[in-house]
């Protein structure tokens, strides 16, 4: 009983300690310790502070990155932009080099191009280069070297007893008149005569050569139409030590053996079977002249073998002697006049042969 009293006092006397502490403590000096928590402004300022430079940095953050990404954006833009300019370029580049052939021929088809200017070369036996085929030397007058690319024209001495080999041209028709003296044509062991005011016209792939008979030296003249190059080389040259025999074919009546010394005119053109080249023969009375019709897209040339002859075309005027040529590009027509007291004799060639067989 007693113990349950002296716990009671206790318990009031400590609860009165309690309530009289507060005082105390606020005599003191010390602040009541409050049960709640403490809501110091530091406190909230410091969290307030936390907070705003977290918001900040996440905004920075955000900020760098959308630059980031824009810069990104733009440069990749840029990119693009390129490529597709690049790719539109190259496709600009391409059409227009698959459209200009055709854009230039039609051009071409509605406006024509106005026909190369005429050149004309006087050329003369000091201007020929020689060449050579067995024993024979010739001189090529006209010849791709000097800017021929349709025909060739040679002119060749020979004695009795030269042969100037066989051979072939696989290309080229070749032509040969006997001026004076006297040749056999020869294809393998057959021979035919050919005498002065003689021709021969030997096309392409045929095999063939000559042999000077007769007493005298034989002057010939030949062209090859187109050029042969191999010609003036001496690679058609089969009597060569060691060279091959000419591969080529004889056929019966291939080769045609004209007459042309009482021709004034064309004796060879297409209506003969010649398909590149055309030969006329001419003999002008002292002062004649005549209008002789050179391609006038194609060579030509004017030979003379006798006598002396004036060739004009507009304002340009050319004299010719005995043995030298005119060789004519693009020339079209131009004026042939005897400038001698005595006939001239002069021999015409032109390719393509086209007009040739009515004059």
């Amino acid at each position: 009983m007693r113990r349950g009293v002296h716990d009671n006092r206790r318990d009031a006397e400590t609860q009165r300690e309690r309530e009289t502490l507060p005082s105390c403590l606020s005599l003191c000096g010390r602040p009541e310790r409050s049960k709640t928590p403490l809501k110091s402004p530091l406190v909230q300022g410091g969290r307030a502070f936390s907070s705003n430079v977290a918001s900040q940095s996440s905004m920075k953050i955000s900020s760098d990155f959308r630059k980031s990404d824009s810069i990104f954006q733009n440069v990749l833009r840029r990119e693009r932009s390129w490529m597709i300019s690049l790719c539109l370029l190259v496709s600009a580049v391409t059409l227009v080099a698959a459209l200009t052939p055709l854009f230039a021929f039609r051009v071409h088809a509605a406006e024509p191009d106005s026909p190369p200017l005429p050149q004309l070369r006087v050329i003369t036996l000091a201007d020929a280069v020689s060449f050579k085929m067995g024993r024979i030397e010739g001189k090529r007058m006209v010849y791709p070297d000097m800017g021929a690319k349709r025909l060739t024209f040679n002119y060749i001495e020979s004695q009795p007893g030269d042969e100037f080999p066989q051979h072939v041209h696989d290309y080229s028709d070749d032509t040969f008149l006997v001026l004076q003296g006297q040749v056999d044509v020869r294809q393998g062991d057959s021979r035919r005569h050919l005498g002065t005011g003689y021709a021969a016209f030997v096309p392409n792939g045929q095999i063939h050569g000559t042999i000077t008979t007769g007493t005298a030296k034989a002057l010939l003249i030949s062209f090859q139409a187109p050029p042969d190059l191999k010609l003036y080389s001496g690679e058609r040259d089969s009597s060569k030590p060691g060279a091959k025999p000419p591969v080529g074919v004889i056929t019966p009546g291939a080769v045609q053996l004209l007459e042309f010394q009482n021709k004034n005119g064309f004796f060879l053109h297409r209506g003969l079977g010649s398909q590149r080249v055309a030969v006329a023969y001419r003999t002008l009375k002292p002062a004649e002249e005549f209008q002789a019709d050179l391609p006038v897209s194609g060579e030509g040339l004017l030979f003379v073998w006798k006598g002396g002859v004036t060739v004009q075309q507009g304002q340009s005027r050319h004299r010719l002697e005995a043995t030298n040529l005119l060789f004519a590009t693009n020339a079209g027509k131009v004026l042939v006049k005897n400038t001698t007291a005595a006939p001239s004799i002069l021999v015409q060639v032109q390719s393509p042969p086209d007009g040739s067989q009515a004059k």
